[in-house]
């Protein structure tokens, strides 16, 4: 995790937690997957979903996800065919596979 997620994930962890919206660790990666797995089956584009993983991560996860984690939920996510994802059964994945050329080219994996 960059010095940058760390010190916003600090600033933002009393006001996030004032209001009820903290995603605690063990709920994280199952969280996110969801919420990605929801907007891709809506119709979102690849970089919609990754750039809402990332700021939902660092305004909600404490403490937040680190970036690998992040660019691999959005890539299992892109991976499924939109008009057949079952948002209720993506889970996170440990391995990777291969994804599309697109989302491999505009995922930074660092």
């Amino acid at each position: 995790m960059t010095d940058w997620a760390r010190t916003r994930s600090s600033e933002t962890a009393s006001a996030v937690s004032a209001t009820g919206e903290v995603i605690p660790e063990g709920m994280r990666e199952s969280t996110l997957m969801s919420m990605a797995g929801t907007m891709w089956k809506r119709g979102f584009c690849a970089e919609a979903v990754l750039a809402a993983l990332w700021a939902q991560n660092l305004q909600a996860c404490i403490p937040p996800l680190e970036n690998e984690d992040i660019n691999r939920i959005a890539k299992s996510v892109a991976r499924y065919e939109r008009n057949n994802l079952d948002v209720s059964l993506l889970k996170p994945r440990t391995s990777h596979t291969s994804t599309s050329k697109f989302l491999a080219s505009r995922i930074p994996m660092s």
